[in-house]
């Protein structure tokens, strides 16, 4: 539901991570990743699992603008006048 408290939610969590730099985002992510969790390696190279982190730094920033751009071409679909009088006959 458009201005329900998920909608708020992911809105202000898209909106940090938009906000906070690259390198920031991935310092958050080595932290909780690799050394509270124990899941990633912090460095190296050779295998897939040392290419998860720096993916994921970059992915988030680039999943909250997608996140952006989505929420907002859906509210307005949503508030569209040929959307509200199917649902006013049902």
């Amino acid at each position: 539901m458009v201005g329900g408290w998920f909608d708020r939610l992911m809105l202000t969590l898209s909106t940090l991570m938009r906000a906070l730099p690259v390198f920031v985002t991935g310092l958050l992510v080595i932290i909780l990743f690799a050394l509270e969790l124990q899941w990633f390696p912090v460095a190296g190279f050779g295998s897939a699992s040392h290419l998860v982190l720096p993916m994921l730094a970059l992915g988030l920033s680039l999943a909250a603008v997608s996140n952006r751009v989505v929420h907002n071409e859906a509210r307005k679909v949503i508030q569209s006048p040929f959307l509200s009088l199917p649902v006013l006959k049902a």
